[in-house]
Parts: structure tokens; sequence; C-alpha cells
């Protein structure tokens, strides 16, 4: 009788080669399209940038853990960390000692695109960072911002990017980093009191004016460390209350000295800035000028056709230049070409199937 495993050691390299999507030209499998071939040996590999980001997200999240277990008289240990994510504690060493090319003893490499996938996961990022000009000039902002305690307003065409990455950034520094989206239909006192709660303040001492709502906020932000406070949208409110809220920003920057401690990050579109340098030229009773001279203004990069298809055919590893193209042509903003990558990269799974 002839072993199992000798009807199966012919078929080891082939499976092998079909888990790592590294399919020779010479492979001919049956009842599986060119296309789909194709599709499985582009879509799961991370470029070294995206190694980079996740290396960097795993290591604040290991320090952050740290300094909480050390809080409670406990510890954190890279054991502690690789149970959490469900694989061995070398592999987190080899991703926060940066050794993304460690193999094993036959030549494969350790940290598969499969290991990555899972920490990626782990961490709540996903796989679509672009490595493009403005991903690295907002997430540096918003980095500098946090550790220097920098008082930002981040100007930017819509579709740019900004939304996108303060996302990332708060995924990936999450301790003391709050985010509120501004609304065209969002109160001053809805302002105040959204501010309130996503900086923890409790429902007991959410109550009163609009003025006791920024002191309890500014007291609260002020026993933390490094706390950053990103609004976004904020050119999508009323006149009247985008002036109602740099008054309070302004207060809020001066609460006994919270600007030392604590750092607000205001995102806009549309010329957000030059509007409101407009403003100072009008005669009105806002704070506007003061809010200005205490704020540093960074601009975000236009659309860029070069990128978009570096984006397309670098990142999604998209050969059909004339699909990439069109894409690229047909979309006047990062937003619009994102939404064209995830529909082709759809048909692509569909046609796969």
């Amino acid at each position: 009788m002839i072993s199992t495993a000798r009807i199966l050691k012919p078929l080891i390299p082939i499976a092998n080669r079909i888990r790592t999507r590294d399919f020779p030209p010479s492979l001919k499998l049956r009842g599986i399209k060119k296309q789909t071939i194709k599709y499985l040996n582009t879509m799961s590999k991370f470029s070294d940038y995206q190694k980079q980001e996740i290396a960097t997200a795993l290591e604040t999240y290991f320090k952050d853990k740290q300094q909480e277990a050390i809080s409670r008289g406990g510890e954190f240990s890279q054991n502690s960390l690789a149970r959490l994510i469900g694989r061995s504690s070398s592999y987190v060493s080899y991703i926060l000692n940066r050794q993304f090319n460690k193999k094993t003893g036959e030549g494969n490499l350790i940290l598969t695109d499969r290991v990555w996938q899972e920490v990626s996961t782990f961490l709540g990022l996903g796989k679509d960072v672009w490595d493009i000009e403005n991903y690295s000039i907002i997430m540096s902002t918003l980095l500098d911002a946090k550790e220097h305690h920098y008082q930002v307003i981040l100007d930017g065409p819509r579709g740019s990017g900004k939304t996108y990455t303060a996302g990332i950034f708060k995924k990936k520094y999450p301790k003391n980093t709050f985010y509120l989206k501004c609304a065209p239909d969002m109160t001053v006192k809805q302002f105040v009191f959204e501010m309130a709660r996503q900086v923890g303040v409790s429902r007991e001492n959410m109550k009163g004016s609009k003025y006791d709502l920024r002191v309890v906020t500014c007291e609260k932000l002020l026993m933390m460390d490094n706390p950053i406070v990103i609004l976004d949208e904020t050119e999508t409110t009323t006149q009247n209350a985008r002036l109602q809220i740099i008054d309070i920003l302004k207060a809020m920057h001066d609460h006994k000295d919270l600007f030392k401690t604590a750092s607000f990050v205001v995102m806009g579109a549309n010329n957000f800035y030059q509007s409101l340098e407009n403003v100072t030229n009008r005669k009105n009773p806002h704070a506007i000028p003061q809010f200005l001279s205490r704020f540093d203004v960074t601009y975000c990069n236009e659309y860029s056709q070069s990128e978009a298809r570096k984006v397309c055919m670098k990142h999604y590893k998209i050969t059909d230049i004339d699909r990439v193209n069109e894409m690229v042509a047909t979309s006047h903003d990062y937003r619009q070409l994102a939404r064209k990558i995830e529909k082709y990269m759809n048909n692509m799974k569909l046609n796969a199937a």
C-alpha cells in the first residue's frame, strides 16, 4: 500500500507556492483564471513603508500599555503583547527591532504578509496607508503637535487626506488623542458639550453654561500627558458658530497656560486660514487676530496626478495602464481616487472568483 506521505510529498512545493502567492510561469492550475493568479500574487504584499508604519504603531501601543501597567503596579512585557496578538514573542521582537527580513533556516521570511496582516488588524490599522507627501505632512504635523504642544491650523483642499490621516493617527496614538468632527448644523453649545464628552468629563459635570463646560474641559486636559484635540471640517460650521468656536479655542489656549501641556489642531478646507484672515479685516467683536497669532498654519498639497499614478501602480500593483490613467485623470482629489480604486479592486475580486 502506498503511504499518504508518499502521495502528498510531491504536492508540498506547490502548496507552499500557493500559500506564499509565489506562482512560477510554468505552473498550470486547472480551473483557475490567469487574472486570479495575478490578483493573489499582488494583493497581500506589504511595502517597506507600510511595515515601518505598523512597527511604529506597535511600538507606541506597547509603550502605552507598559505605562498603564506601571501605574497600576504591574508590568506589561513583550510576551504579554505577543499573547494578545496570538503570536510568539519572537515575532514581536523582530517587528519592534525592525528586523523585517529575518529568515528561517530554510531561507523563508519569518515575518510573512500574513503576520503583518494579523498585527495590522490587531492595531486597528488598515493596509491602505498611501505613500504620498500629504500623508507625511499631516502625520508629522499631528505628531509634532502632540509631542511639543504646538497649536496648528491644518489647511488643505477637500479630499487631500486630512480626515483619513487623522483617523490613522488616532489609531496609532490613541492615548489622550481626541477627535471631533464639526457639522453645519452643530451649535456652539453642542460643540462645547461634545468636546467635554470626548475628553472624558463626567456626565454630572457636563452641566451649566458654555463657559462652565469649557472650564471643566480645560481642567480635564490639564490632568493629562500630552493631550491633543483634533477638530475636523471646521469650515462646515456657520460663520457665526465658527467665530464663536474660535473665541472658545482662544480662551482654552490661555486657560492656566493650557497651551504649554496640550495641543489643538484645527483642520479645515476651502482656504480655511485665508477665510479667517479675511474676517480680521472687518469690524467684529471676535478674537480672530489673537487666535491666529497663537496658531501656526500648515498647508497640504493639491491633488497630484503623478502621486495618484504611483498609488495605483506601486501600492495596489494595478498594471492596466489605460485604467490607471483613466482613474487618475477623472479624479479631482484623493478621496475620489480611493473610491475608484476600491471599485476596481472589488471588480478584480469578482472576476477572480
